[in-house]
């Protein structure tokens, strides 16, 4: 299905330097616990059981999904996706395992303030290494949700313009309303969770999805800390060059070929 044409974002001029500084800055940043699990590309095509901790992702049931704001449904196979996008200190993890050094990740890892926010300034490509690890870890068939299936996530079967309902509320994500300098901890927001149990599905940072555009490009959905409310709709999306890198840029996981007797 093609996606209809991205619409310009709304962002507030941030650098990367007073990005960080804000963080540090920071005088309380709530503690999420980072011990969490994630899923990766094995692209199997056998049906697998997914051996991730339930808590570390939610279930969206198969089915007809608005996608796009259109009037007609797009049917979704069941999938599983990362309740959070991945964090700094999961994906220090696989830095370690993969015996690749990254002083800067190590750090933010072993940081109260840095390891639980969302892991930025990665790549498509990088996104889906990660995911391709995870999937082996797991022996898991899975990878980045596209982005159907991260908009069906987001907004549910009934179609929601935010992942909470019709109309923006703010402190349900984090938004350019927050008046932040840049991510806080994933799970901070809880009452902006989507149907299917996911958090900071929009706000906090941009995410890359599975799903390349004719002209290369990879789909970003979600908005990031630096969006209006107008900006942050399930069904918004700019198109990026895989190779891009950005510091409001991160991604969640998703399972599929889920096994039918999971969470039962």
């Amino acid at each position: 299905m093609s996606l209809t044409q991205a619409m310009a974002s709304a962002e507030t001029i941030v650098t990367e330097k007073t990005f960080v500084e804000g963080l540090v800055g920071r005088e309380a940043v709530r503690k999420i616990s980072c011990d969490r699990g994630g899923g990766g590309i094995a692209r199997r095509e056998k049906e697998t059981v997914c051996s991730i901790p339930d808590e570390a992702l939610c279930i969206v049931d198969g089915g007809d999904y608005p996608i796009g704001g259109e009037n007609r449904a797009t049917f979704v196979e069941p999938f599983l996706i990362g309740r959070t996008p991945v964090t700094n200190r999961q994906y220090a993890q696989y830095l370690e395992a993969i015996q690749r050094s990254d002083s800067r990740r190590s750090d933010w890892a072993l940081s109260e303030i840095f390891c639980d926010l969302p892991a930025v300034d990665l790549s498509w490509r990088e996104a889906r290494a990660y995911c391709d690890w995870v999937g082996d870890a797991h022996s898991v068939s899975c990878g980045l949700p596209t982005a159907v299936e991260w908009e069906a996530a987001a907004c549910g079967k009934q179609g929601l313009l935010f992942p909470w309902g019709m109309t923006f509320e703010p402190g349900r994500c984090l938004s350019l309303d927050e008046h932040s300098s840049g991510p806080v901890p994933v799970g901070s927001f809880a009452s902006g969770a989507s149907p299917c149990g996911a958090l900071d599905m929009v706000g906090l940072v941009w995410q890359w999805t599975e799903t390349l555009e004719a002209s290369g490009e990879a789909v970003l959905k979600g908005g990031s800390w630096m969006d209006a409310a107008w900006g942050l709709r399930n069904n918004r999306f700019i198109l990026s060059d895989p190779d891009r890198v950005a510091f409001n840029t991160g991604f969640r996981i998703c399972v599929r070929n889920i096994s039918e007797g999971r969470n039962e």
